[in-house]
């Protein structure tokens, strides 16, 4: 039986020297990573991966990193309303639809 696993979307930026001056490389995808794993041991294993297929970047530094869960959450509170953007007068949500609003 597998380890249950959390899909994350990483983005990790490189940059090295090379003989006529600096590269910059973005690689940007989804890690499955295990439950109880923190952000350096999810990043070591993620950055061995990415330069094992690229070797020539083991020893970049890093400009960028970001971990964070593949799946998107709602962008209000689960109690604020929310106005779809084909039932909101204007055609889509404005800045105020994102705000929690008062319950009456």
């Amino acid at each position: 039986m597998s380890t249950p696993t959390t899909l994350y979307h990483f983005i990790l930026t490189l940059q090295r020297q090379t003989g006529g001056g600096i590269e910059m490389a973005t690689w940007s995808r989804t890690a499955n990573v295990a439950p109880g794993k923190s952000r350096l041991e999810a990043y070591r294993e993620i950055r061995a991966a990415v330069t094992a297929d690229a070797p020539r970047w083991a020893d970049a530094a890093v400009i960028f990193w970001s971990l964070e869960p593949d799946a998107l959450r709602p962008p209000v509170a689960p109690w604020a309303p929310y106005v779809p953007p084909t039932e909101h007068p204007t055609g889509g949500p404005s800045a105020g639809d994102y705000l929690p609003q008062q319950r009456s």
